[in-house]
């Protein structure tokens, strides 16, 4: 569910969350485990996958660029 400002239930907007669910989808296939924590479910169990996700964020969404004119 999207609110008003863009973002979904969890605070992320709609291209973070499409790169999130492509990371989950392959990351099962490769053996990672993408299960959340506990205390914190905005972050990985794994440290592993916590690892790999940072990677794929940072290659797919903060290095995304956007045409200013």
């Amino acid at each position: 569910m999207m609110k008003n400002n863009g973002c979904n239930e969890d605070g992320w907007d709609l291209y973070e969350e499409q790169t999130r669910q492509e990371f989950e989808y392959y990351a099962v296939r490769r053996g990672y485990s993408v299960g959340r924590d506990k205390e914190y479910s905005f972050f990985y169990a794994e440290q592993r996958a916590a690892d790999a996700w940072e990677m794929y964020l940072h290659g797919h969404v903060k290095g995304r660029g956007w045409d200013e004119s």
